[in-house]
Formats: C-alpha cells, structure tokens, sequence
C-alpha cells in the first residue's frame, strides 16, 4: 500500500512529496516493526529465563509499596485541631443569629 502511494505521489504530484513521503514510508514500516515484533520481552528469551507468573509479579509490586503509616498526617493534624464548624442556628436549622440587609435595588429583575 505504501508503494503504491509512494508511485502515486511521484506521478501526480510534485516528484519532491514523493521524496519526503518516502522517509515517512519507511519511518512508518520502522516503527511498526518494533510495534508488532515478538511479544516476549528481550531479557526472557529462551533459555536466558522464564516468564515470572502473576503472583510473583503482584508480590514485587507489592515490595515496591511502603508500609502504612499508622499515625496522622498533617491534615489530619490540623482538621483535627480547628474547631468545630458552627451550627446554623440555635433554635432549628433556617435560624441564624445574624439578618442579611440589602440594599433597594432599582431596575433589577426578581430572581
């Protein structure tokens, strides 16, 4: 297919596309080569090692973690240290101990 528009190219456009599609071409052909190549990684080839099993790929992983740390963090530290969030109110939930004013708005729409 890439042969095919690359002859395209050097007929029915300008012969220096063609050029520049050439090096895309095998650029292309690079790179899907190693994309597709073996899916066996190059460190386990045969008779070098064998492929490690999932456990023993979960129990690296797992190495790789630290251990959990049993104390507070800062922000717990300091959540824990703030007082607690005022009520809204004394005498139910919609009280509150201040009154909002505003101010006679002319011209605007009621919301």
């Amino acid at each position: 297919m890439l042969f095919i528009i690359t002859v395209a190219l050097f007929f029915y456009t300008n012969p220096i596309l063609g050029i520049v599609y050439i090096f895309v071409a095998f650029e292309v052909v690079r790179r899907s080569t190693r994309a597709i190549g073996s899916s066996m990684p190059k460190n386990f080839a045969i008779g070098a090692q064998t492929v490690p099993t999932q456990a023993k790929k979960d129990e690296e992983m797992a190495s790789y973690n630290p251990p959990p740390i049993m104390r507070k963090t800062l922000e717990e530290d300091v959540v824990g240290s703030m007082a607690p969030a005022p009520q809204p109110g004394v005498n139910g939930p919609n009280e509150y101990t201040f009154k909002p004013v505003n101010d006679r708005v002319v011209g605007a729409s009621m919301v």
